[in-house]
């Protein structure tokens, strides 16, 4: 379907001769995402950046894919159209393939399969959307990591808050300091209060990781590759000695080895 001239994309104008925006993706952990949203640094993020550049967390990836209702002379989808979609279901009776399944398309060609290998199960069942010539288009998720979406009109104000938002993740230069998970947990408590108010007294960026995703796969405790929860403080020398001080009150199980326990003292000014 086409845009009508006058639309607007992303609150942009939009015509047929528009230009493609200046986009830009930043990888996020699952924490990290719901920090941008829960905290509402996202809104800090959109209110810093230049005019016409929109930054937006994006927790799923999708993609077109295609699938036809007829393959090689023989039905292989069972429709049945809807008022607003139409249902599919993969089916195998008359094809008898040796296949697990109905391969995804990226056009409508058959012989344009995904190269990722994406494929409908036989006899499951999806929604999608009659196309023309006997094809079936579907929206699938591609991947389920999050993603911070960056567009704008121009590159170097998309750059610009990229950078801005790379900062306020802790992606660069910074100084991490490994808690007990109870500590994690108290300064994520209320909405991250405890979290948002050492923010705010130091000026610096307090990026907490619970490493959830190192408990999910199943990580051994005294496994080496274990990552330990942790907070990244990223901000000048000075707001980083106030941030580790505030820490250090407030979280009473820090976890450190001698070497960074002495290190952390010596930013804090402590003998």
């Amino acid at each position: 379907m086409k845009r009508p001239d006058g639309a607007s994309v992303g609150g942009l104008p939009w015509t047929p001769q528009t230009p493609k925006l200046p986009m830009v993706t930043v990888p996020l952990r699952k924490e990290q995402a719901t920090e941008l949203l829960s905290l509402d640094r996202l809104s800090r993020l959109n209110s810093q950046a230049e005019a016409g550049v929109r930054l937006q967390v994006v927790m799923q990836k999708t993609g077109t894919f295609y699938v036809p209702e007829m393959l090689d002379g023989v039905k292989v989808l069972e429709i049945v159209p809807g008022d607003n979609y139409t249902q599919i279901v993969a089916t195998n009776s008359f094809l008898q393939a040796d296949s697990p399944g109905l391969p995804y398309c990226k056009s409508k060609d058959v012989k344009d399969i995904d190269p990722d290998g994406r494929f409908i199960p036989w006899g499951s069942t999806l929604h999608g959307y009659e196309d023309s010539n006997g094809w079936i288009r579907l929206k699938v998720i591609t991947s389920d990591e999050p993603f911070l979406l960056i567009t704008g009109l121009k590159q170097k104000h998309v750059e610009k808050a990229r950078c801005d938002a790379c900062d306020l993740l802790g992606r660069h230069a910074g100084l991490t300091i490994p808690l007990h998970m109870s500590d994690i947990q108290a300064l994520r408590a209320k909405g991250g209060a405890l979290q948002a108010e050492i923010e705010e007294l130091s000026g610096c960026r307090v990026a907490v990781n619970d490493c959830q995703e190192d408990i999910e796969a199943g990580a051994e405790v005294g496994d080496l590759s274990r990552k330990i929860p942790s907070v990244h403080l990223v901000g000048s020398e000075e707001a980083k000695k106030v941030a580790a001080s505030l820490v250090a009150k407030h979280c009473r199980g820090v976890v450190l080895a001698e070497e960074q326990r002495e290190g952390i003292a010596a930013l804090c000014g402590r003998s």
